[in-house]
């Protein structure tokens, strides 16, 4: 019985322990907030998107095929009538 009564102190113990933690993370979190975001985006940004570049890179050289219809089409125009040219 007596087993059995201590697990509950226990528990107290361990809810007081994450209420500490849980008042900590906010008040830590409520300083960092406001330079959170403007860090994150400025110098974690970048250490943060060299290793999400890695895999951009995949993703990017499928980039540049839909870049290449999009090509400014002054270049496509001037290039379609030399192409009839040779043709004939």
């Amino acid at each position: 019985h007596l087993e059995g009564s201590q697990p509950r102190p226990g528990l107290h113990q361990g809810n007081r322990i994450l209420v500490k933690s849980l008042s900590l993370d906010p008040g830590q979190s409520l300083e960092p907030h406001p330079e959170g975001p403007q860090r994150l985006r400025s110098d974690p940004g970048p250490p943060t998107e060299s290793p999400n570049q890695r895999p951009s890179p995949l993703k990017r050289t499928p980039g540049p095929k839909p870049q290449v219809p999009p090509k400014p089409s002054y270049l496509q125009m001037p290039r379609m009538p030399p192409q009839p040219e040779p043709i004939p």
